[in-house]
């Protein structure tokens, strides 16, 4: 375990790295201070209103006894959430809630419900009204698709450099998008001047820390929580479950939902991240919410944030046991695997079932994790293959990495 810069040479050829909360820190009771993020009440209001999506099913939890059998462990489950329809990633839970709520302040609370908004009937009222969000992909995607099916118009702000299917994909829903030189964060603040400039409604990074619009935004991604702890073959059973995290509001939302269910009991929750983009990781050796060390140069570049959120750092600073980052050769070497055995899942959902391959492959890491032939693991697997062509060139490049 080291805190090296992801800029030396030694912490790129590393395959893994890993940092525990300190057993002082890591909480037994769901603090009052996560209540206020999120509480059970909260999970309920957006599971209810996730349930009436259109094409809305649990995405399903995959047996790989295979990966069992081969890094010595008792099961294997991937939640799938390329299965996700329509948009094949779980960010279909979170921007249309947090786009829902804000319509309904922009209309009225008192008179209209989430239901109304979910099922597309208030479309005539909220024609008029714009959403907007930076993307490099998925997010873009799924509030595009709310935008739609609700009724409101859309603007992306994509990064120059962001592949042309991706755009189509977004453009496929309705969505107006504007390509900003430079990176995400050139296209994040672009969307914050236009959002003040024009009144829209910005539901995505660069809405204020603590606003409605994030936690709103946790919120839904709970409701995958939720399906975790009402899912049969789960059933209380999972010793350790693998979270990848970007800004972290996935990460943060599984881990409340499984913090507050179970307590003392839950399972040893194992943030993933690559080398280069690693806030969770230092901010773990630091008991303090610090950016990442990295360039933020990853082939899992949905992960590619500089910085957790504060409301994702307040909940995994105790929530979460442990804070892992991956190499891009683990990765890429996972990406590959899941290719040849016919397994769709994309450059950034690849994470955390990388991260526990390289994790189990390491004894030391593999004693701190307490990993052995008892251990059932679930590992979150974000997303399907949202751009076939970006997958196709990372798996035929030998020499990449």
């Amino acid at each position: 375990m080291t805190s090296n810069s992801p800029d030396d040479p030694d912490i790129r050829s590393l395959r893994v790295r890993l940092t525990v909360t300190p057993e002082d820190v890591y909480g037994v009771e769901y603090s009052a201070e996560a209540s206020r993020i999120l509480c059970k009440d909260d999970v309920t209001k957006a599971h209810d209103f996730c349930r009436q999506l259109p094409g809305y099913a649990p995405t399903p939890l995959v047996d790989h006894q295979n990966l069992a059998d081969e890094y010595q462990v008792g099961s294997v489950l991937i939640k799938n959430e390329g299965q996700r329809t329509p948009t094949h990633s779980f960010k279909t839970l979170g921007p249309p809630y947090a786009l829902a709520n804000q319509l309904l302040v922009r209309i009225g609370p008192e008179q209209y419900s989430l239901s109304e908004v979910a099922r597309g009937n208030l479309k005539p009222l909220v024609s008029e009204i714009t959403t907007c969000a930076a993307t490099s992909g998925n997010h873009g995607r799924a509030l595009a698709w709310a935008a739609m099916n609700f009724g409101c118009q859309c603007r992306i702000y994509m990064p120059e450099a962001t592949g042309a299917f991706r755009e189509e994909q977004i453009q496929r829903f309705g969505a107006t998008t504007i390509r900003v030189p430079g990176t995400f964060d050139d296209s994040v603040a672009r969307a914050v001047a236009d959002t003040e400039k024009h009144d829209y409604i910005l539901a995505g990074n660069g809405a204020p820390p603590y606003s409605a619009v994030q936690r709103q935004i946790v919120h839904g991604y709970s409701v995958l929580g939720e399906e975790l702890v009402s899912s049969t073959p789960y059933d209380l059973s999972a010793t350790h479950v693998f979270i990848p995290a970007g800004g972290g509001s996935l990460a943060a939302a599984l881990t409340g939902r499984l913090w507050m269910e179970y307590g003392a009991n839950r399972p040893k929750i194992v943030i993933v991240q690559p080398h280069t983009a690693d806030s969770a990781y230092q901010s773990c050796l630091k008991a303090a919410r610090v950016p990442a060390q990295g360039d933020l140069s990853t082939l899992m570049d949905g992960l590619s944030v500089r910085i957790l959120t504060e409301d994702a750092w307040a909940i995994l600073q105790r929530g979460a046991f442990g804070f892992l980052t991956i190499g891009e050769e683990v990765a890429l070497a996972t990406l590959r695997r899941s290719d040849r055995e016919c397994i769709a899942i994309g450059e950034t959902g690849i994470t955390a079932v990388a991260g526990f391959i390289a994790a189990a492959s390491n004894p030391d890491i593999r004693d701190q994790l307490a990993l052995d032939d008892k251990s059932q693991v679930v590992l979150v697997a974000t997303e399907g293959i949202t751009d076939p062509g970006v997958l196709k060139q990372l798996i035929s490049e030998p020499e990449r990495y």
